[in-house]
């Protein structure tokens, strides 16, 4: 029974990343055009320490870069994760330490399929946070648990048990 509950879970989350890769639809409020992730300040941080770089090919046509990093200052972990789509991308961030912070997610809408023009415009931009709704917390919780599970190369059931109970 518990086996059951497990794999509906895990197949929640891999439908909820596919349908944000293959919908894309606008279907949160737009938002100010700002940029939560920035590539050069991460580069150039040197209070966060990069753990683990890896790529994930499920549940999108162009793949998941996934960061691991820690915060040396205040031994916070952050994972940074792009999820790459023929007609978008989605930016996830979010910091834990014994239980999830701060959970933000940045949407990127092409104004064209990158079949069509690989360097295609953005035409619209979402951002999310954990204070968004509830739905939405729900949905970047769901997300995070499923990058803790891949990060370490666990059994998503395991991870979820070890996760709730910090």
């Amino acid at each position: 029974m518990k086996n059951m509950e497990t794999i509906k879970k895990y197949l929640y989350l891999k439908i909820l990343l596919m349908l944000f890769i293959l919908v894309f639809g606008c279907k949160g409020k737009q938002m100010k055009n700002m940029t939560l992730f920035e590539e050069k300040k991460l580069e150039n941080n040197d209070t966060l320490k990069l753990i683990k770089d890896t790529v994930i090919f499920e549940g999108s046509t162009e793949g998941e870069d996934v960061k691991l990093f820690v915060n040396k200052k205040n031994n916070d972990s952050v994972i940074i994760s792009i999820v790459y789509g023929e007609t978008g991308k989605a930016k996830y961030k979010f910091v834990f330490n014994g239980k999830l912070n701060n959970g933000e997610r940045e949407m990127f809408f092409y104004k064209q399929s990158i079949t069509q023009n690989s360097n295609a415009d953005v035409k619209n931009t979402i951002i999310e946070n954990l204070n968004t709704s509830e739905e939405v917390k729900n949905e970047l919780y769901d997300i995070y648990i499923y990058l803790i599970a891949k990060i370490f190369n666990s059994k998503l059931s395991k991870r979820i048990e070890i996760v709730k109970i910090i």
